[in-house]
């Protein structure tokens, strides 16, 4: 999504996103408002120039948890039941490994 894309879906009172990265510094909707971490709004931080409203954000997105299987929605053997829940569990692992969680 484009700088501008996202200031025309804020006029126009649409969902943006709740967390993207623009220029290196990640900013977070709190409430009504697009900040950074240091409070500073996505404003204060790129609208001194407008040369950058056709750069791309980059949105990020909040890891989902794989649920496992249950007996309900799973009509096999017993035993691959449980393998391909042992499988969630280390596809999980791994996610939460690659995103700095232990």
């Amino acid at each position: 999504m484009k700088i501008i894309d996202l200031f025309n879906k804020i006029a126009n009172g649409e969902e943006v996103p709740e967390k993207f990265k623009f220029a290196g510094q990640i900013f977070e909707k709190q409430g009504s408002y697009i900040e950074d971490g240091d409070g500073d709004s996505i404003f204060d931080s790129m609208c001194t120039d407008f040369s950058n409203i056709n750069e791309e954000v980059e949105i990020i997105e909040e890891n989902k948890k794989i649920e496992k299987l249950n007996d309900d929605n799973f009509g096999s053997t017993y035993a691959v039941f449980n393998k391909i829940n042992e499988i969630i569990d280390k596809v999980n692992e791994l996610e939460d490994k690659e995103n700095g969680f232990k």
